[in-house]
């Protein structure tokens, strides 16, 4: 008797769309930080889709007591895409932040300058 694994079904259905995905989400770190909805709706797409395909392995897989190397793969990819959001998200509070900052600096400016203006009537 002769057993053997039928290793590029694997490849082709889990391992290449799922690598590919990952690619595609550092892809989107091109994608200028204005462009919110973009760039949110294809990352939270990725991970949604990466979610499902790991279910589906899990679901497909037999039952073991520890990881599958397919299992720990696509945790990976589920972790960088992950990443990538979170990284976005970082980004968008610090522009906010830094975007507030200005207004504050800009609000208190005008406040010194009416101020100066209104000093100088009081002296003429």
């Amino acid at each position: 008797m002769r057993l053997s694994r039928h290793v590029l079904k694997y490849l082709y259905i889990y391992y290449l769309p799922s690598g590919l995905f990952v690619v595609v989400s550092w892809v989107g770190f091109l994608i200028p930080p204005e462009v919110v909805p973009g760039r949110m709706a294809m990352l939270i797409t990725l991970f949604l889709v990466l979610i499902n395909i790991f279910n589906i392995v899990t679901s497909n897989s037999p039952n073991v007591e520890g990881m599958t190397a397919i299992g720990a793969w696509m945790l990976v990819c589920i972790f960088f895409v992950f990443g990538a959001l979170f990284g976005y998200a970082y980004l968008l509070w610090k522009k906010k932040k830094s975007c507030l900052k200005r207004k504050k600096n800009r609000k208190q400016t005008e406040e010194e300058g009416k101020l100066r203006a209104i000093r100088k009537e009081d002296y003429r």
